[in-house]
Order: structure tokens, then C-alpha cells, then sequence
């Protein structure tokens, strides 16, 4: 009788274990040996992101400058799809193969219609005891080819060189890893080769001990700045925006004599004294939603004392009007340079009693048209003409106004086409903006 009953007991036990090993092999998802997968999005165009493996959700509405957690998914190669929170079209989808035990990050960037994605293995071994590894990832396309900066809080960059160099849009450093000293910096990126060309200043960025970072260089609206997205390995991600913009002076004012203009934004000088009419450079400036702005014509200062400037804008500071009641009009500039082969071209009207709108054409192929006072038409993307001469042309109602007949139209130019002053006598101003 003992005998049968220790047989009943040994076979509950081995039916409850077998019953868990049954039940642990059905959870296939929390298998040891399963690949772990996370999201960051650092498209701007996307507030949030989710990513599919296989068809099953692993990163849900993932907030632009943030990351999921790790799903587990199996071993192999399957389909990885995105989509955004506001629809149930699939923006991108990749063909991907993760090992066993394996973690990694996908990153999802670029801009809505050009979204893309690019697998990291976040299995890099630590670095030694005061040390922690870095490398760039540059999203920022439009801001070309870029150099990055860690130095103490007052260093020059004139005196320093980069840590990391020649980080060309759509790619990582070609050095891979490197080995910095662990400690709080400060990071300034650059255009490559320069030490003015300033793109993004943050004064406290903390790499910690032993500790393996990539640094996520990600564009702004403006298409010049850039933003970051600090992603430790297998841990946080940090999003930090820039704190610069770009603007400069466009002195249109009407008048028989010659004016001139002044503007200070953000403590920054755009100009101490423009002949009207004429287009300034841009101006790295600070940014602000109040900072603090001073326009003068011909010493008389304009009513308007402020301007929000957002992170990475590109600003066109257009005084315009009769010189006895001029007008700051404030036009947002889109430097996201084209396709390889193509240009971008708009106009500015910032002439003054026209009483219609202008027109403008390429090879008298219409551009824009009605763009009435105080405002600019969008760009038209068309093709680079390179050494071949193109005849660009701005008219009225009444008749041509501006031409330019010996335009050279680069490959990735963005251009402008301004028309300033009175309108008994405007005058046009051609710029190549990138």
C-alpha cells in the first residue's frame, strides 16, 4: 500500500513538471536564447513611432527623442515594420536578422515620405576604468558632413581638435568606438573642417564610467542646426534640442534717398547698418520665445522688441514698407537642401505699393505666382542646370520687373530671388542661401 501510494505521489510530481515545461515552451517570447529588440525614434516628422516583428507589436507609440523597452522576438530573419500613432499604413518596412541572446536598437529617421531605419548591436564591450566609448550616428542629412567636439566649458575650439570627425548625413564615423575620458564636457558639433561654423552647443554632457554611448545627430526644420539624442547602450536615451538658430537682416525699405538699417537679436548683432535694398548673411543667434530684438531705420527704432526663435530655425528679417512707416516681417527660411540634381528657388516680395502680387519663372517655365507683399511663395524644386546658363525672371501684372540671365543653378542650391524697395522703383537681389 505505501508502495502505490509514494507511485501516485512520484507521478503528480512529474505531471506538474511536465505541465511547467509545457507552459514555459508555449511563452516562446521569454525564451533566454530569444534576440532582444528595442525602438528609438529620432524622426522629427513623427510624434510617435511603433515597431512590428514578424507582425507582432515590440515598441509601441515610442515618442519622437525616446526609447522603448526591450521585446523579445526569435532568432532569425524576419520583417520589421513602423508605423506612426495616427495611422494604419506601414511607413517602412526592412527585411532584419538578430542573433540568439543577442540585444539591439533600431533606429527609425528622416523625415515623413523618406523614413528609414538602421539596426545597432548593443553588445559592445565596456571599455577600461576611466573611460567610456563613444560614436556618432548623423540623421542630420541636410547639414552635410560634421564635426564633433568634447572640451572643458571654456575651451576654444580654435585651440582644440574633434573627437570625432568628417560624420558624413546617413552614416556613423567611419572610426567606429572610441575610447573618451569618462567626465562631464562640453559638446559642440560643427561643420566639418571649421571650428565657427557652430551647429550645436550643449554645456554639460555626462559620459559615465566604463559606460558605451552613440551620440544620435538628428535635424531640425530650418535644415542647418542639429538636435541629439544621447543613447547609452542597453539604458537611457537622453534628447537634448539645439539652442542656436540662424537669421539675417533683409533691408527693403522704400525711399528717393538711401536708408539704412539696423537689427540686434538675441544680444547678437544681424547688422550695424544695412544700405537699403541689400540681404545680409546669416547670423548664428541664440534661441528664445522672447529674445530680445532691436530694429532701427535710419536710427528710429520699430515697435516690435521681441521674437521667438525656435531651435533651429533659419530666419529672414525683412524690413520692407515706405522708409516713413517701415514693416519687420519675419519669413521662415526651409535650407533642407534637395535631392542630388535638383535646386530649390522661391521669391520674396518685399516691394512696397505694387497693388498686385509677383510672378517668377526659370527658363519661363512659372515658378510662383500672386506672392503678394510681405510674404514668399514656396519652393519649387527643379533641375540643376550646373554650367548651363538659366534666365530666371520676376514680373507683375504690368510687365517684367527682375531678371537674372546668367544663372548657374548648382546641384542642392537653395536660392532666392528677392524684390525690394518702391514700387516706382523695385530692385531685385539674388541669393544662393546654401
Amino acid at each position: 500500500m505505501l508502495e502505490l501510494m509514494l507511485g501516485a505521489r512520484v507521478r503528480a510530481i512529474l505531471g506538474s513538471v511536465l505541465i511547467a515545461g509545457l507552459a514555459a515552451g508555449c511563452g516562446g517570447n521569454d525564451d533566454d536564447t530569444d534576440a532582444k529588440i528595442r525602438l528609438i525614434n529620432a524622426s522629427p516628422d513623427y510624434a510617435s513611432l511603433s515597431l512590428q516583428w514578424d507582425g507582432s507589436t515590440v515598441a509601441s507609440s515610442v515618442a519622437l527623442g525616446s526609447a522603448s523597452g526591450y521585446g523579445s522576438v526569435a532568432a532569425g530573419t524576419e520583417t520589421t515594420t513602423l508605423y506612426s500613432s495616427d495611422s494604419a499604413a506601414a511607413l517602412v518596412s526592412t527585411d532584419r536578422t538578430v542573433a540568439e541572446s543577442t540585444p539591439y536598437t533600431i533606429v527609425a529617421y528622416g523625415w515623413a515620405g523618406a523614413l528609414k531605419t538602421v539596426i545597432m548591436t548593443d553588445n559592445e564591450e565596456a571599455p577600461s576604468s576611466g573611460y567610456a566609448k563613444l560614436r556618432v550616428f548623423n540623421t542630420a542629412t541636410d547639414a552635410g558632413s560634421l564635426d564633433v567636439y568634447l572640451t572643458s566649458t571654456d575651451t576654444t575650439l580654435a585651440n582644440s581638435s574633434p573627437v570625432i570627425s568628417a560624420v558624413s548625413g546617413g552614416s556613423f564615423n567611419s572610426t567606429g568606438y572610441v575610447n573618451v575620458n569618462q567626465g562631464t564636457w562640453r559638446l559642440r558639433v560643427t561643420s566639418n573642417g571649421s571650428t565657427t561654423d557652430l551647429r550645436f552647443d550643449q554645456s554639460a554632457l555626462t559620459l559615465s564610467n566604463q559606460q558605451v554611448y552613440t551620440l544620435i545627430l538628428t535635424p531640425t526644420t530650418g535644415g542647418v542646426m542639429v538636435n541629439t539624442i544621447l543613447a547609452k547602450q542597453g539604458d537611457t536615451v537622453t534628447a537634448t534640442d539645439t539652442k542656436l538658430a540662424r537669421a539675417r537682416l533683409v533691408a527693403g525699405v522704400g525711399s528717393t534717398s538711401t536708408p539704412t538699417v539696423s537689427a540686434v537679436l538675441g544680444g547678437t548683432t544681424l547688422s550695424s547698418g544695412s544700405s537699403s535694398p541689400s540681404v545680409g548673411a546669416y547670423v548664428t543667434v541664440p534661441t528664445g520665445t522672447s529674445s530680445a530684438l532691436d530694429v532701427k531705420v535710419n536710427g528710429t527704432a520699430l515697435s516690435t522688441t521681441s521674437l521667438d526663435v525656435k531651435a533651429g530655425a533659419e530666419l529672414s528679417l525683412m524690413v520692407a514698407g515706405d522708409v516713413s512707416a517701415p514693416q519687420l516681417i519675419v519669413l521662415d527660411d526651409d535650407n533642407r537642401l534637395p535631392a542630388t540634381s535638383y535646386a530649390k528657388v522661391r521669391l520674396v516680395n518685399g516691394t512696397y505699393g505694387l497693388g498686385s502680387g509677383l510672378f517668377m519663372s526659370v527658363d519661363y517655365a512659372a515658378l510662383a505666382s500672386d506672392v503678394t507683399f510681405g510674404t514668399a511663395s514656396d519652393y519649387s524644386t527643379i533641375a540643376a542646370t550646373g554650367s548651363t546658363t538659366s534666365v530666371l525672371s520676376v514680373s507683375s501684372s504690368s510687365g517684367s520687373l527682375y531678371d537674372v540671365s546668367d544663372l548657374n543653378l548648382q546641384s542642392k542650391g537653395i536660392y532666392t530671388a528677392f524684390l525690394l524697395g518702391l514700387s516706382s522703383s523695385p530692385q531685385g537681389v539674388l541669393r544662393k542661401d546654401r
